[in-house]
């Protein structure tokens, strides 16, 4: 099984330049952690993000993660860092 795990900044752009369709044509299933779940559906992001992301494809999976890196890695989000232990 080919896996991806997504993170906000690809994700959300991908949705607006209309692409993102390319993502299961690579990959046949895309982690997120909740807290990236989050930003996309902020009111903060665009719309259009905001409702791909309200109807997830089924090939996308929202993933809690419970271990996350300490926060001694200046300059990442709690997003940055759930995607990294998800990936991991």
């Amino acid at each position: 099984m080919n896996l991806v795990v997504g993170d906000t900044g690809p994700i959300n752009y991908l949705i607006q330049i209309e692409a993102i369709e390319v993502l299961p044509r690579l990959f046949d299933r895309m982690l997120i952690p909740s807290s990236v779940h989050l930003e996309l559906i902020s009111s903060a992001a665009p719309e259009f993000v905001q409702a791909w992301t309200g109807k997830l494809p089924t090939w996308c999976e929202i993933r809690h993660v419970d271990l996350i890196l300490p926060e001694t890695f200046p300059g990442l989000s709690t997003a940055d860092r759930e995607v990294i232990c998800l990936a991991k």
